[in-house]
């Protein structure tokens, strides 16, 4: 019988495979170690910006308070990035209070836009949360009061959705 081959197999070149150190380079348990180490110096620095940040929060929540109309939306997107940046580097830094705070502010501005801004109480609750986790060092999930400060907030939140709505 004579077969002819219907196709051609093409072996594309292993280009990313012959640039990739084979053994040569450092162990992972080297690289792990290095950045663990990268962390425990950057915890002191987070703790310093945290300060600058809730400095800026506390501007900005003022802003929002003294003013109407594009200023009190440009102050509140400032509370927005705060709050973001501050959630997103909490639980990194051993804060994940401040993640879970920070989290619950970001979606309530989220969910409700520039209306958030005519609820600043909820804006100041989650700044002092924020506030009171750093100044305590509290650290992890904060036991019961931590639990204690989520809900409180939570029940706050809850609270000025209502609000929210029967305004609408």
């Amino acid at each position: 019988m004579n077969q002819q081959r219907s196709h051609e197999t093409i072996m594309p070149p292993r280009r990313l495979a012959d640039k990739v150190s084979r053994g040569d380079g450092p162990e992972l348990s080297d690289i792990v170690a290095r950045a663990e180490a990268a962390l425990e110096v950057m915890k002191d620095d987070y703790t310093a910006s945290v300060h600058e940040d809730l400095a800026a929060f506390y501007a900005a929540l003022d802003a929002i308070k003294a003013s109407r109309g594009e200023i009190r939306a440009e102050a509140l997107k400032r509370v927005y990035q705060v709050s973001h940046d501050m959630r997103t580097q909490g639980k990194t830094f051993g804060y994940p209070l401040i993640t879970q705070i920070g989290s619950s502010l970001c979606d309530f501005i989220e969910t409700h836009g520039e209306a958030a801004a005519t609820r600043p109480e909820v804006i100041d609750a989650h700044g002092g949360a924020m506030r009171a986790v750093i100044a305590a060092k509290v650290t992890g999930d904060g036991g019961a009061i931590g639990q204690k400060l989520v809900s409180d907030i939570n029940a706050l939140v809850a609270k000025a959705v209502k609000k929210l709505a029967a305004a609408d």
